[in-house]
């Protein structure tokens, strides 16, 4: 292994931390949000793949996430034509805020520290967060309901100064392609935009977990192996950061 795995809390939040053996020479930290539902065992695979290739990376679990039971039932009224309730976005970003500092002061020989997300995490990691340099984006959310106090998690791609990739599947059915364009187009600084062909929203899990979400929510299956598009994934975030 080329990794040590280690637990802990920031905070209300459980972490867990993928150090590279060399962890006192490491320049790269990575800081990784969850989507709503979900937790951050549900990424176990990006942890693992980031460390092995010498990148510290921190996965973060929003407290609310941990009442999973709760927040699926919000999946099944979505599913039945009810709008879920509010699903503190907040959350998400002080996520962001507490992980990247605890990675600063833990780790002082970090040169540069990349926010990355998936879904609602990926929207929370474009968040003006302090000591953040880069962001990687994988299929962020869109909210076209109209409600103001909604509209944050399409707000903050308007200022997101650091350079940004945006990566997504061409058969996303959750957030869908025309949510990681908006943000793309609004994106001040440096941007770049991926669409993985035949790639879905929930591939970007760990194995097993998105064929389950993905017949809850109705996605469409996609012909890509969740492993190609997990690989793909890596490939294009080492490219962007190193």
């Amino acid at each position: 292994m080329k990794y040590k795995k280690i637990n802990a809390k920031v905070g209300k939040y459980r972490v867990t931390i993928y150090e590279p053996k060399v962890a006192h020479s490491t320049k790269l930290g990575v800081v990784f949000g969850h989507c709503s539902p979900g937790a951050k065992e549900f990424y176990t695979w990006i942890g693992e793949d980031l460390a092995s290739n010498g990148i510290l990376t921190l996965l973060y679990s929003v407290p609310l996430m941990d009442q999973l039971s709760k927040e699926v039932s919000k999946i099944i009224r979505k599913i039945q034509g009810e709008e879920p309730p509010d699903r503190k976005f907040g959350l998400w970003l002080d996520g962001v805020r507490l992980s990247v500092a605890y990675l600063h002061n833990k780790y002082p020989t970090l040169k540069e520290i990349i926010s990355i997300g998936h879904s609602m995490g990926g929207n929370a990691c474009m968040g003006e967060i302090d000591g953040v340099d880069k962001v990687v984006a994988l299929a962020p959310g869109w909210d076209s309901s109209g409600i103001p106090e909604r509209g944050v998690v399409n707000d903050v791609s308007k200022t997101c100064n650091v350079p940004t990739l945006i990566l997504m599947g061409s058969k996303d059915g959750i957030t869908g392609e025309q949510a990681s364009k908006n943000h793309y187009e609004q994106l001040p600084g440096k941007a770049s935009l991926y669409i993985i062909p035949e790639g879905t929203h929930s591939k970007f899990m760990n194995n097993g977990l998105p064929y389950f979400i993905a017949k809850l929510l109705m996605e469409p299956e996609g012909d890509i192996p969740i492993e190609d598009q997990h690989a793909i994934t890596i490939e294009k975030i080492l490219g962007w950061i190193k």
